[in-house]
């Protein structure tokens, strides 16, 4: 990865996990300089002595074998870490006990979606993804990740700006 040159805006999020506490710095691809949009990053960052935080592990295009990462959302829900890529879809990540990334699911799709919104009732394996772009919003039931079904797609105006997505 490559320091950016300009940045106006990034997303941090805290997850503890095995007793461990971890900060999360995404960089979004629409908020750094044009150069590097294809290639932003996210940082997993120790934070157990704040007086001494040390970087576990940044997550980039290289880490994912990919030739590009540009990052459009970041979520993390129910001890997972989530990423929307501009250009490849859903990533969804794990730490392990022993403090190890791990890639634990993906969701492809090249279709550009910008926003990203997850719920999972933890109860009966039910997992909802919910992404978004310019034009339209799909849902997808998302509990297999080998067969991830189509549940349902909603028009919206041409270019509308969506802020965030919210699913129950």
């Amino acid at each position: 990865y490559v320091p950016f040159t300009q940045m106006e805006w990034r997303k941090i999020a805290l997850l503890t996990e095995d007793g461990y506490h971890y900060l999360i710095r995404a960089y979004h691809a629409q908020y750094v300089d044009e150069i590097h949009r294809r290639n932003t990053y996210v940082e997993i960052i120790s934070v157990n002595n704040p007086l001494k935080p040390w970087t576990i592990r940044v997550m980039d295009r290289s880490f994912l074998h990919q030739d590009s990462l540009a990052i459009t959302d970041f979520e993390v829900y129910l001890g997972d870490i989530y990423i929307l890529d501009y250009h490849s879809g859903v990533i969804k990540f794990d730490i392990t006990a022993q403090q190890t990334i791990l890639i634990v699911g993906r969701y492809r799709t090249d279709s550009g979606y910008t926003k990203m919104g997850i719920y999972s009732n933890n109860l009966d394996n039910e997992f909802l993804l919910v992404l978004a772009h310019n034009h339209s919003v799909i849902e997808i039931d998302w509990s297999n990740q080998i067969k991830p079904q189509l549940l349902t797609k909603y028009s919206i105006p041409d270019n509308s700006h969506i802020h965030d997505l919210w699913c129950n």
